[in-house]
């Protein structure tokens, strides 16, 4: 435990003029959040640059699509049958709903942007591991063309993004 101090640069946006105890695992969490926020809104910084939004050039600039709705996200995660990373579920809910990033963009849960045949992210999951998908719970996100799809594993706890091809995970 470390006694914190309100004049402390790292905690100060706390507001709290007493002096706090912070656990180590509270203060990770903390800053964690603080960066996720920050990372947030770099994104939406980067996104209202049209010429920015993704960065595949052989593909249209997608339109801004509102945040994804509780009931999208829902009824997305229903659909998989488990729940999406935390981190992705605050890239729907606080940023857009896809449509963002790399490769040809991030792709949307229900009433976002589609891959480049028109499914969002439920849907393309599921055609994905009728045909040849490897791994429950890893979610194609990004994709780079050439069978190559940035992911992540739904069922991990550190939310690192895989690299997917036809040769497998990388």
């Amino acid at each position: 435990l470390r006694l914190v101090r309100a004049h402390d640069p790292w905690y100060g946006w706390m507001g709290q003029r007493k002096a706090i105890w912070l656990s180590v695992k509270e203060r990770t969490q903390r800053m964690l959040r603080m960066a996720e926020n920050e990372l947030l809104e770099a994104i939406r910084v980067r996104i209202a640059v049209p010429a920015l939004r993704i960065d595949m050039k052989t593909m249209p600039t997608p339109p801004l699509y509102a945040p994804a709705a509780e009931e999208s996200l829902a009824g997305a995660e229903a659909e998989l049958g488990f729940r999406l990373p935390r981190l992705l579920r605050r890239l729907y809910s606080e940023v857009e709903n896809g449509g963002f990033g790399p490769g040809a963009g991030l792709v949307g849960v229900n009433g976002g942007h589609p891959d480049v045949d028109g499914r969002t992210l439920s849907a393309l999951y599921a055609a994905f591991r009728s045909e040849w998908w490897p791994r429950e719970g890893l979610l194609p996100l990004w994709d780079w063309g050439c069978a190559a799809w940035s992911c992540a594993d739904a069922h991990a706890t550190d939310e690192r993004i895989f690299t997917m091809t036809d040769a497998g995970p990388t």
